[in-house]
């Protein structure tokens, strides 16, 4: 009989051992990941990178052009001509032309282009680190708070232990006229009230794992163990968000070089291949050509003190101001003020919703009207401004 009980109480041990899964705090991070359609957006950067970056390649391909016309004209030599004698002379020609354009120098400008493509690209991609962090953060939370249950419930069930040992002993002093009957009350009275806590504990624990389990798209149950975190001593804490402001530095700085190679000159080899009706009987049907062609466009001196401010414009005032990096409660109040006219704080605040806490469009009506209301009021403006203008 007894052998029958060690066997049964073997059994049910196996059985509640290999019902409790062990979970750490990485494959809550991985589950998070890809529990998130955000995480998607990464595949589509890169598509999109590659994609500019071939097409920044191709710039250096020759490039082919094919043209067909027909053209009337007056008489272009007068009846006196130099040469004596009459020229017949029609006012009309088709002509069809192919031309080949290769590329020799062109200041750095295909360069520039896959600089600023892969600048951009690792702008997108830091953008998306800094919001998985924060859904990162509030996996955090989730999972720390278990932990922290599970803790407070090991006290509590070792207070419980204490607490039935002295009910015990006062229980037999009680019996033997040592102890008082209040003694025993009041060691029963807060062995109930830590009984009770324990199973608030627990309920608190059981929904603190629904919502981890909501989070990161898994179905965690009462049985399942966290294990604690060991500390990782070569982090270096940095948060994703100053890696975000050190792309978009970088993604200046390749705008600038961008900006740089306008104002260099530019060579190029071309030929031309032309096919063309007789206007005259001295004249062949078709001719070849080839040549170098160099051209300096100075007209973007014009525009390069703008075109700068503009660059600096959208990122300090647009980027910084708009709620990323920094609390907007934590701004000056004038600086509070300026954010109300930024589109930028609005759209981040809806992503954060969408992608973070899960909210539908009830939870971003707000964001989606005032984007709307400021489209519009910029259209109008740009709308004023150009008949003005005109």
């Amino acid at each position: 009989m007894k052998r029958k009980r060690f066997c049964l109480s073997i059994a049910l041990l196996g059985s509640a051992l290999c019902g409790q899964a062990q979970i750490n705090i990485s494959q809550c991070y991985d589950w998070a990941d890809s529990n998130y359609p955000l995480i998607k957006q990464y595949r589509l950067i890169e598509r999109s990178r590659d994609y500019t970056l071939s097409n920044a390649a191709k710039g250096w391909l020759p490039q082919v052009s094919a043209s067909v016309g027909g053209y009337a004209f007056t008489d272009v030599i007068s009846s006196g001509n130099a040469l004596g004698q009459a020229v017949e002379m029609k006012n009309a020609v088709g002509s069809a032309s192919v031309s080949v354009s290769q590329t020799v120098y062109d200041g750095g400008a295909i360069a520039a282009k896959k600089q600023l493509a892969e600048a951009e690209a690792d702008v997108q991609r830091r953008s998306l680190s800094s919001s998985m962090y924060e859904i990162r953060q509030r996996v955090n939370q989730l999972y720390f708070s278990v932990l922290l249950l599970d803790q407070r419930l090991r006290m509590n069930r070792l207070l419980q232990d204490d607490l039935r040992l002295s009910e015990k002993t006062v229980r037999s002093m009680a019996e033997n006229g040592v102890a008082n009957r209040s003694d025993l009350d009041a060691i029963s009275v807060e062995l109930l009230g830590q009984e009770q806590q324990e199973s608030s504990m627990r309920c608190q624990r059981k929904a603190y794992l629904q919502m981890l389990g909501a989070f990161v798209g898994r179905e965690l149950s009462d049985t399942d163990s966290l294990e604690m975190p060991k500390r990782d001593v070569a982090s270096d804490g940095q948060r994703p968000e100053l890696d975000y402001f050190d792309s978009q530095e970088r993604a200046l700085d390749a705008r600038r070089s961008l900006l740089d190679t306008q104002l260099k000159p530019c060579l190029d080899a071309i030929a031309i291949g032309m096919a063309h009706t007789k206007v005259a009987d001295m004249m062949t049907n078709g001719m070849l050509a080839a040549g170098i062609t160099l051209s300096w466009n100075i007209g973007t001196l014009y525009t390069r003190k703008n075109d700068l401010a503009r660059i600096v414009f959208f990122v300090v005032c647009f980027m910084l101001m708009s709620g990323l990096f920094t609390p907007i409660g934590s701004m000056p109040e004038w600086a509070q003020r300026l954010t109300l006219v930024n589109p930028l704080r609005y759209f981040i605040s809806a992503m954060r919703n969408v992608f973070i806490r899960g909210g539908g469009l009830a939870s971003v009506w707000r964001e989606v009207f005032v984007l709307a209301a400021l489209a519009i009021a910029f259209a109008l403006f740009a709308v004023g401004s150009y008949r003005k203008n005109g």
